[in-house]
């Protein structure tokens, strides 16, 4: 009986030695939904798999690149992209969430990442918590659409590894509105890997609200030269104030504010519900008049 699975020869290419391995990784991976069988290998075969895929895994200049479909969607990778600049790491990030491939997304980072995503209130800290992020980015994307760089410039004077990307995004080739943003990349080497250590994304805002910014930033800068003491404090940790006028208004403010939306919300269903049936009945008192004549 012939086999359904693809016959192997450790000749045949290059990558041949680390496709195996890496497709039997991939099967147990938690990113996948159900296991992939695989031919057995006697033990010769998997310390030359083994042997050549640690070697180009930890090769300073070799980083994983998707071109086959996964499960549930998403992509896992089989062939090697070339990264040597903070460029390079910033163009394989966008290609690996535009091709869905959460397994190349999570060699990109280090343990102690920070990303900071200017519409989230908190950076997302730790690569676990990116890699969450990063897999409900790529669903909600869809199929359809993808990230487009427009322009990216990359730093490697002195000490600085950085990259600069300004982007937007396209559905099936058509530009999204209020979908233009910029990426700022800071990275470092992780033994002999070139990853990412904090990130910072700013995204367009669909909100124009043009003179008024100018206005607002007079009058809190008029409240700052006013009392300095106490904006020295509320600069030194703004999160910790916010949570505490939050506390206040859940305290206070929430209990007498969330009935009054519920009882508008209903409201406005009752509203809607009642035009609903008077455009059903204007259609079929219509319908009857045109079936009379």
């Amino acid at each position: 009986m012939a086999s359904s699975c693809p016959s192997l020869s450790i000749f045949s290419s290059p990558l041949s030695f680390i496709k195996p391995l890496q497709a039997s990784m991939l099967a147990f991976s938690p990113c996948r939904r159900e296991v992939t069988l695989l031919p057995r290998l006697n033990h010769h075969h998997h310390q030359q798999y083994r042997q050549r895929y640690q070697k180009e895994k930890n090769h300073p200049t070799w980083i994983r690149r998707s071109s086959s479909a996964g499960n549930g969607g998403f992509f896992f990778s089989d062939n090697i992209e070339t990264v040597r600049s903070p460029t390079d790491i910033a163009k394989h990030f966008y290609r690996s969430i535009n091709g869905k491939d959460l397994y190349q997304l999570e060699g990109c980072f280090a343990d102690d990442c920070v990303f900071e995503d200017l519409a989230f209130p908190f950076p997302f800290q730790g690569v676990q918590a990116i890699e969450n992020f990063l897999k409900d980015l790529v669903t909600a994307m869809g199929d359809n659409v993808r990230f487009v760089l427009q322009n990216i410039e990359g730093d490697l004077t002195g000490n600085s590894s950085t990259a600069a990307v300004i982007w937007h995004m396209e559905w099936k080739g058509k530009m999204i509105p209020f979908t233009r943003g910029f990426s700022f990349f800071e990275c470092q080497t992780n033994g002999e890997q070139l990853v990412i250590k904090k990130a910072r994304i700013v995204v367009e805002s669909p909100i124009k609200p043009g003179k008024f910014v100018l206005e607002l930033l007079k009058i809190v800068t008029s409240i700052f030269d006013k009392f300095p003491d106490l904006t020295e404090k509320f600069l030194q940790k703004p999160y910790a104030v916010i949570q505490y006028m939050n506390k206040i208004y859940k305290a206070t403010m929430e209990p007498f504010i969330v009935p009054i939306l519920i009882y508008y919300s209903h409201i406005w269903e009752l509203l809607m519900n009642s035009l609903k049936h008077f455009i059903a009945l204007v259609v079929k008192i219509i319908m009857t008049i045109t079936t009379k004549k």
